[in-house]
């Protein structure tokens, strides 16, 4: 099972993650880049992305970063 926190994401920008744009994410709280997944498009796709490579990482937790 995959957990998916977008806290981060709300306490810096103060509203949850949506709409089109660059989207980062680590898996696992991973600080080092090779943690992180990037995405250009809508947040939806972004997250079915972030979800699909989560499971290929056999990650159990993604965050969005701000």
């Amino acid at each position: 099972m995959i957990h998916f926190s977008d806290a981060q994401y709300i306490l810096t920008h103060g509203s949850a993650p949506r709409g089109i744009g660059s989207w980062l994410f680590a898996f696992d709280g991973g600080e080092e880049p090779g943690c992180w997944f990037a995405y250009y498009g809508s947040f939806r796709n972004a997250k079915k992305a972030a979800e699909a490579e989560a499971c290929e990482r056999h990650s159990g937790l993604i965050e969005v970063l701000s």
